[in-house]
């Protein structure tokens, strides 16, 4: 799993970022009829609810709390896939 492990280097967010998750080698995105998604699904931050955490409403339907650690900019994860 990648993750970015100093407080420094985690992404600084804000309501209304949109987000996803940054990619591992082997992680697979399910969407909600269970067919495997060809990217991760995009989200918009709702909330920091503490130093590492960010609650995040998916656009798969999902809310769920995710560390900061997991998520990037949707801005970014374009520019390095080239979208």
């Amino acid at each position: 799993m990648i993750t970015r492990t100093h407080s420094k280097d985690l992404p600084k967010l804000s309501p209304g970022d949109l987000v996803t998750f940054i990619e591992g080698d082997s992680w697979v995105f399910i969407d909600s009829e269970g067919v495997e998604m060809r990217t991760p699904p995009v989200g918009i931050v709702l909330s920091q609810f503490d130093d590492v955490g960010i609650r995040v409403f998916w656009s798969t339907g999902e809310l769920t709390m995710e560390w900061r650690s997991q998520l990037q900019l949707y801005s970014e994860y374009k520019e390095m896939k080239g979208i």
